[in-house]
């Protein structure tokens, strides 16, 4: 709003249907009067519906102002006689039956509006359901203004006034934007019962109670959690499930937990952790941040607050996790019976976890026989020389052994991997244990024979 020239910019959606309201206040108010606290209106007034698209350049929007009933501004003192149904924007003293246009002065002291008072109510409409607190009526109204939906025990009179009198749990409202549109009004914190709708437009008029009702009926139904059975160490996560959106906590075992979620936030602050739940049925990651080592259960609260029973599965927070478990070798390139491959294709060897790089080594120097990873054609009196040490990647689970010269044809070969390989947490790769792959690699027309894996 710029008070300099009297002009008001905004910013308006594209493609949008709305309406723009114009209000006239009985007083002369500054910018911070207006913002700062409620100030009567006198008169007041709407365009019709419109949009704006791409190749909108002007649009002009005429609006009429209506005075407000009971605000001493409903009764015209001028000399303008009514009579034209018109509007006099030219502060002329209008005698005849159309617009005037003329140059006179009006004696009159009083705003001509040309449209009478709106005595027309609008007409409500509820689609007939049965919904919970946590859900919504679908409602509408001819009219923009707000829809009221009030349970049938309340006495309503025309006025809006005997519905927000009545108990809050026995009436909810919406404004409605957009008239004859589908609007959601929600039943939140309303009682049982049945109840219909009222709409209101933006002169107070009060429609009639709607034809159809809906019926409300408390949420007590508790949602069913669900979490995936794992170890965890207090940087990891809880993958968890509800079956309602709302809250899932991850709580120890020890905590009492009652029907009520206070139960769990009265507990100490390392013995739970929540997370909001979005999508309902859907994996959820719930950290375990500072949480104390335990066994843990989650439970899940919907939106009314309903508490499920504890998970039937559980997870284990560990500040240190054990790891008990030897890494094995997931896959070898090239792989079994693979043919077509050249003979100067390198050797991958993708383990089952991280492993320590330092533990896998290979001859880089000559053909002796040394390192944890070894390959040889002659059952190791002499080894393949690697071009250097082995490529590491895929998070230290991949390693490429690359061989200074191309592999012979006609050769059997065999690869060892010692005991020394190990993984992150020191776990070795164990023994005895031998593994046959038989790789035929074939280079234009010649095959090497086979290549056999030893783990020893």
């Amino acid at each position: 709003m710029n008070t300099a020239d009297k002009k008001v910019s905004l910013e308006i959606p594209l493609n949008t249907q709305m309406k723009i309201f114009a209000f006239l206040f009985k007083e002369n108010y500054s910018l911070s009067d207006l913002i700062s606290g409620y100030q009567e209106v006198g008169y007041y007034g709407e365009s019709q519906p419109f949009s704006i698209g791409t190749n909108t350049n002007n649009l002009s929007l005429p609006i009429t102002l209506i005075p407000v009933p009971g605000t001493g501004t409903d009764t015209d003192t001028g000399s303008d006689d009514g009579n034209d149904g018109g509007t006099d924007t030219d502060g002329d003293t209008e005698t005849g039956g159309g617009t005037d246009t003329g140059g006179d002065t009006e004696t009159g002291g009083g705003t001509d509006t040309g449209g009478g008072t709106d005595n027309t109510a609008p007409t409500a409409r509820v689609t007939t359901a049965t919904i919970t607190t946590s859900g919504s009526a679908v409602v509408q109204s001819t009219d923009t203004g707000t829809a009221y939906l009030v349970k049938t025990t309340v006495s309503v009179s025309n006025n809006f006034l005997s519905i927000t009198g009545a108990a809050d749990s026995q009436w909810n409202s919406i404004p409605i934007i957009l008239a004859n549109s589908d609007t959601n009004l929600p039943a939140t914190e309303l009682e049982d019962g049945t109840y219909k709708v009222y709409a209101e437009d933006a002169a107070h008029n009060l429609s009639s109670a709607s034809s159809n009702s809906v019926t409300v009926m408390s949420d007590s139904t508790p949602p069913a959690a669900s979490v995936t059975t794992a170890t965890i160490t207090t940087s990891g996560s809880a993958v968890v499930q509800s079956t309602e959106t709302g809250t899932a906590y991850l709580v120890k075992t020890t905590v009492s937990v009652s029907n009520n979620f206070t139960s769990i936030t009265g507990a100490a602050d390392s013995q739970w952790n929540s997370v909001p739940i979005i999508l309902a049925n859907s994996d959820t990651n719930l950290p375990a941040t500072e949480l104390e080592d335990g066994t843990y259960k989650v439970y899940a609260e919907d939106a009314v607050h309903n508490l499920s029973s504890a998970s039937s599965n559980s997870v284990t927070v560990a500040t240190t996790v054990t790891d008990t478990t030897a890494p094995t070798v997931s896959s070898i390139s090239p792989r079994d019976n693979q043919s077509s491959v050249s003979v100067s294709e390198n050797i991958s060897l993708i383990f089952s976890e991280i492993m320590d790089n330092s533990s896998i080594t290979t001859n880089t120097d000559n053909t002796s026989c040394y390192g944890s990873f070894q390959v040889s054609s002659d059952n190791f009196s002499t080894c393949v020389q690697m071009s250097s040490s082995p490529y590491i990647s895929n998070s230290a689970k991949t390693f490429t052994f690359d061989p200074s010269d191309n592999l012979s044809y006609d050769n059997k070969y065999k690869i060892k991997l010692t005991t020394d390989t190990k993984d992150e947490n020191e776990f070795h790769w164990k023994a005895p244990m031998k593994h046959h792959l038989t790789h035929l690699i074939t280079h234009w027309l010649h095959t090497i024979h086979s290549m056999e894996m030893l783990k020893i």
